[in-house]
């Protein structure tokens, strides 16, 4: 683990493309893999219209219209909340076409009990919404007022399913819609510019950081995500990570949501 100081000393990124205060929103925890056994009767749901089908060289969520706009954490440990959340609008969207907007700010403050310089990893946030359900979103729900924190209309999610390598992701994504996986990331991640696949670099400064996968390009070896660092990040909030990176859906797995 890297020292406590902020990313900023610790990196010495360019903050051109990214605000300066996203570079302290890193989580600087390390939660090892998850290792849950893996279900004989995974629940998929193959869409009319998906984007492809297994075996589908290309599957790219963001042509369905399904996809909320790539979110921004700010200053915060908040990013598997965030990654959470767009994959259950966009898979909302995709099984009852209409729009949701959910809190992220709800999940981390309300069902994780963390404060915004504290993270969480994916495990535990999914197994939170599944007990639990999310809040809809409204104005000034991020950072969530602790205050309302009890909610009773709560957006259900009925189980997730664990992933447990590139193939079942691969598959869960072509059928059923976005994942949601963390992964290692270094500094280059932060300033990621537009058309460029990252390939994660060992690195002292090296942390876990969570997102939301929205399909594969299998001839350009890369998934693609929904990031949570604005619109200003990639390819406006979007970005390509290449096959085996920081241990996405490889090494660290990933979630399937079922609504």
């Amino acid at each position: 683990m890297a020292t406590k100081k902020s990313a900023s000393e610790a990196w010495h990124v360019k903050t051109s493309k990214v605000p300066h205060a996203l570079l302290r929103a890193l989580p600087s925890f390390q939660a090892p893999p998850d290792a849950l056994p893996v279900s004989s009767s995974r629940l998929f749901s193959l869409l009319a219209d998906a984007p492809g089908a297994p075996g589908t060289a290309v599957v790219d969520w963001r042509t369905s219209g399904a996809l909320s706009p790539p979110a921004y954490q700010g200053p915060y440990n908040t990013c598997t909340s965030f990654a959470v959340v767009a994959a259950i609008e966009a898979l909302h969207y995709l099984k009852m076409r209409t729009r949701i907007q959910l809190s992220a700010g709800f999940i981390h403050t309300c069902l994780l009990e963390r404060d915004y310089s504290t993270g969480a990893g994916p495990r535990e946030a999914v197994d939170a919404v599944c007990a639990h359900g999310v809040a809809y979103g409204f104005p000034g729900d991020y950072p969530f007022p602790p205050n309302q924190c009890i909610a009773k209309n709560l957006y259900p999610v009925r189980q997730r399913v664990r992933l447990t390598g590139a193939n079942d992701a691969m598959l869960a994504i072509a059928n059923h819609g976005p994942v949601v996986a963390d992964m290692f990331i270094d500094p280059a991640f932060v300033n990621l510019p537009a058309g460029r696949i990252y390939s994660h670099q060992e690195s002292p400064q090296s942390r876990l950081h969570t997102v939301c996968v929205v399909g594969y390009d299998q001839p350009q070896a890369c998934w693609i995500i929904a990031n949570s660092f604005g619109n200003r990040w990639g390819d406006a909030g979007f970005g390509r990570i290449a096959f085996g990176s920081g241990g996405l859906l490889d090494q660290r797995g990933g979630w399937q949501l079922i609504l």
